[in-house]
């Protein structure tokens, strides 16, 4: 079930993400080491889901800290 939040928070609040070619040029230049693949499509797309992943990591951080801010807990011991 881990496995489908995870799905689950991808497709939210991956819906308005764009990766330019640009920013896998660049990924590829700062970050290549870090690629595995070894055919340029391949390490394209690899490049491309890292970016797409740490975009939506910032999201969630942002999104994460929204609602702590905005949350009213109450402990009753």
């Amino acid at each position: 079930s881990q496995v489908r939040l995870q799905l689950l928070i991808r497709n939210v609040l991956g819906r308005d993400i764009t990766i330019t070619e640009v920013d896998i040029d660049t990924y590829i230049a700062t970050s290549g080491a870090l690629l595995v693949s070894t055919e340029t499509a391949k390490l394209r797309e690899e490049a491309k889901q890292a970016i797409f992943d740490s975009k939506v990591g910032e999201k969630l951080q942002v999104w994460f800290e929204e609602l702590r801010q905005n949350a009213s807990i109450q402990r009753f011991l």
